[in-house]
């Protein structure tokens, strides 16, 4: 892969022949993944609605720029973003924008852009919509894969990039696994770096700021996290809960999972196309009758690839060492 940043600073990886890392579509692209639809989609009304909280921080589904970002009647504060020239997204009953969305600001997939607001006076929640070549699509349905192959101007660029690499790499071999090189053009807006394998990187990024991005209520439960990776596409969190929060357990599992997929997608990564499994095992430390250190097994949250959900899977309870 090749990673390209164009003169606006828009960065996005690429093949050594310009076609984009397709990336899917975050179909709940919110903090609370816990939301229950309100309102489903239809011809009447064509988004979905999740029930949250007001102040509910709401994610870009995927990396684009902001179209719209105002007071829209039916909406309240709306904002649409850009994805590729085939998909746009809608959010709507916002309570406010994040600092700095505007209309024109590039935006990357899992960035915070608003928080949610009020759908009428007795409850509050995220008009979400999916809006493909014009018409708007079931959010719910749609099997996007977005993300634009470079062409003009760009790809001729980039190739010019692409072949200085290749003749470096050609001068320099071995490559050390993780070693980037990178290039500047002669007008020094693009750059482009060949990389051997992101997968210490990522799990690296999980390691440092999986818990720093939860949300505070289950950063707080959380007593130890362990995060590995199997192979290059199953990532798993072993996660061990403090005394008091075994109320919360499934939603904690629930958020691991979600967050690891946000940033698996931030780092070009698509779990969906890709097929990646991650798991978030979600277990008690307790001391035994005899002081000995022990297990309390709850279960384990899910990434299906097949439907692109996350789901639950009971342990069959009882200590073990």
């Amino acid at each position: 892969l090749y990673r390209f940043q164009d003169g606006k600073g828009a960065v996005d990886y690429f093949d050594e022949k310009g076609h984009a890392l397709k990336k899917s579509l975050d179909r709940k692209p919110l903090e609370y993944k816990g939301a229950s639809i309100s309102s489903k989609f239809s011809s009447q009304n064509p988004a979905v609605v999740y029930e949250a909280p007001i102040g509910t921080k709401v994610y870009a589904s995927a990396n684009g720029t902001v179209t719209t970002a105002k007071w829209v009647n039916g909406y309240g504060n709306y904002i649409t973003i850009r994805h590729s020239s085939e998909y746009s997204t809608g959010y709507g009953h916002l309570k406010s924008y994040a600092k700095g969305i505007r209309p024109g600001v590039r935006v990357k997939q899992g960035q915070v852009i608003a928080y949610v607001g009020s759908t009428d006076s007795s409850s509050s929640g995220l008009l979400f919509e999916v809006i493909k070549n014009g018409q708007k699509v079931d959010p719910l349905k749609v099997r996007a894969a977005i993300g634009d192959n470079l062409t003009g101007e760009k790809l001729k660029e980039f190739n010019e990039i692409v072949s200085e690499i290749k003749a470096f790499i050609n001068e320099n071999k071995p490559i050390q696994n993780q070693e980037t090189y990178s290039f500047t053009n002669k007008y020094a807006k693009y750059k482009a770096y060949v990389e051997k394998d992101k997968n210490i990187e990522i799990l690296e990024n999980l390691q440092t700021n999986l818990k720093r991005r939860l949300p505070r209520n289950i950063a707080q439960a959380i007593d130890d996290i362990e995060i590995k990776f199997d192979n290059k596409k199953t990532y798993s969190a072993t996660v061990y809960i403090k005394h008091g929060y075994e109320y919360n357990y499934k939603n904690i599992a629930y958020q691991i999972v979600q967050e690891i997929l946000n940033i698996l997608m931030a780092e070009g990564r698509s779990p969906f196309h890709e097929q990646m499994s991650v798991f978030a095992h979600v277990s008690q430390k307790v001391k035994g009758v005899t002081g000995q250190n022990m297990v309390n097994p709850f279960g384990n949250a899910f990434y299906d690839y097949t439907n692109d959900t996350i789901q639950w899977e009971d342990w069959k309870r009882g200590l073990f060492f």
